[in-house]
């Protein structure tokens, strides 16, 4: 997918498992951005003069219409991030479901809806860290505002009051009702640049892989 097949991506796993950290970690943090500089190198270097395929193209071209090389790699990133790691989730849970013959029947009868259905129940990323601005009651208790929290997506994903029969794969429900890929202005898998326009590369990818 990439189109080039001998790319590292080991610097990309790094950057997942930082994105899942519920506390800082100095060190952690130090191996990412080393991690992040590595990967910047091979793309620049590497992937963009060499890559073929409609992904490099893509990059060349925003390129030489004057994107910045910033933004390219940030993109770069949420391919390798939010793209592949979810895809896999997906793909798996769909894999062992399929082993029942009336699951593999809704399956074939809706692609479209099951794939979302599979996001919310292999829920990739099991959860979201993320910083209180302001003082707030969840379920009668009281988040201070500076204090870390994780927003447990698989929980939400599975909450019998959103999701009747939550366990089970109902591709009739409401599209893009869960939280496998974050939610609002600044969800798990996006990235805000300065011009308000939100990075979802991983994301869309993933949708039609799975797909």
């Amino acid at each position: 997918m990439l189109g080039l097949p001998e790319f590292d991506a080991t610097d990309g796993v790094t950057l997942l498992a930082y994105l899942g950290l519920d506390r800082y970690d100095e060190t952690f943090v130090a191996k990412a951005e080393q991690a992040l500089g590595r990967l910047r190198d091979r793309f620049e270097h590497g992937y963009l003069p060499r890559a073929e395929g409609p992904l490099p193209w893509a990059f060349r071209h925003a390129l030489g219409a004057g994107a910045d090389p910033a933004d390219l790699l940030a993109v770069f990133t949420q391919v390798l991030t939010g793209g592949f790691e979810p895809t896999k989730a997906v793909l798996v849970e769909g894999l062992c479901r399929c082993c029942d013959p009336l699951q593999l029947k809704v399956f074939n009868a809706d692609p479209a809806g099951c794939a979302d259905e599979l996001a919310r129940l292999a829920s990739p990323f099991h959860y979201a860290p993320r910083t209180a601005s302001s003082s707030v009651v969840v379920a009668g208790t009281t988040v201070p505002a500076g204090a870390r929290v994780a927003l447990v997506l698989a929980a939400a994903n599975r909450d019998p009051v959103r999701f009747p029969r939550p366990h089970e794969v109902d591709p009739a429900r409401p599209r893009r009702q869960h939280v496998a890929f974050g939610w609002g202005g600044a969800s798990v898998w996006e990235r805000v640049s300065p011009n308000g326009w939100h990075d979802q590369s991983g994301c869309l990818y993933s949708r039609a892989s799975a797909r």
